[in-house]
């Protein structure tokens, strides 16, 4: 993928940067961003350490949000057309000026010493150039189950050096399919192709952000089951880390290869490159 270019919006000093940039991806509902905002103004880091910038992705703010945000000197960006979350949170890192990105979602609500806890961890490890910080459930649990050290890449609470990001070239946008609304596996793909950089991670959980429970309905996880026909595009693009991180399940000494995440790899809407995802099923090993 291609660096992404910066705009040349910034005039800051070198030395006066902000230490964060806080990027969050929107479809501009007021019921969410309102929240978020409230939580944001609440940060225990120094105001004048970080900024915030808020891509709006196929929509635009209401007059209530963008007054909240020019009051408090926030960026706003805007898409016309919808791209999905990818492509939102790009737009955003390209008016960023902050060492780093601190990405975030609209419907997650970021503890108050959320980016007090991250620099922290980013003072004591210099070497760190990726920092996932915890993201829970009202109750207390996680969003995700971690396997055992690993990274989620769940872009609800994730610090990424801005140097790197661009030179990884950010979010693949492809992961969206527009004519139905839906995306799916981009923050694996962003994971994946980190670690193919050889970025050095670290694991952060007293840097929290609560986001709000999934699957209310029972119907909810037979409607979210298509969001799988973007595992082609990330078995194409990371052959082995698809087949190590997803298809894959670990059960103690055992290996179980997940039968759901080949239910929709016909699809002929899929912006898949056939060969490459071929050639990728020929290279996997079949012993596991």
């Amino acid at each position: 993928m291609a660096a992404l270019t910066r705009a040349d919006t910034n005039t800051t000093s070198p030395t006066t940067l902000p230490r964060f940039s806080v990027v969050v991806p929107t479809r501009g509902r007021d019921e969410l961003l309102a929240p978020l905002l409230t939580a944001l103004a609440a940060q225990t880091f120094p105001r004048e350490q970080w900024e915030w910038i808020v891509a709006f992705d196929g929509a635009a703010p209401s007059e209530s949000i963008a007054a909240r945000l020019t009051a408090v000197g926030a960026t706003i960006v805007t898409s016309p057309q919808r791209s999905g979350p990818g492509a939102a949170r790009n737009l955003g890192a390209v008016h960023a000026s902050g060492t780093t990105i601190a990405f975030t979602e609209d419907d997650c609500l970021p503890a108050p010493d959320w980016l007090a806890a991250a620099a922290a961890r980013l003072d004591r490890d210099h070497a760190i150039d990726v920092l996932e910080g915890a993201t829970l459930l009202p109750d207390g649990r996680p969003v995700r189950r971690r396997d055992g050290e690993k990274p989620t890449w769940l872009p609800t609470n994730l610090f990424v050096r801005r140097a790197l990001f661009e030179k990884v070239g950010g979010y693949c946008e492809r992961y969206f399919d527009a004519r139905a609304g839906i995306y799916f596996r981009e923050d694996s793909d962003f994971g994946f192709t980190l670690l193919e950089t050889g970025a050095r991670m670290a694991l952060e959980p007293a840097s929290c952000v609560v986001h709000p429970f999934e699957h209310r309905s029972w119907l909810d996880p037979v409607r979210w089951a298509r969001r799988y026909e973007m595992d082609p595009l990330l078995a194409s693009r990371h052959p082995r880390a698809f087949r190590d991180e997803i298809e894959v399940l670990r059960w103690g000494p055992f290996r179980i290869r997940r039968p759901f995440v080949r239910a929709d790899w016909c699809s002929p809407r899929l912006p898949v490159d056939r060969r490459a995802f071929r050639n990728s099923r020929r290279r996997r090993h079949t012993r596991f």
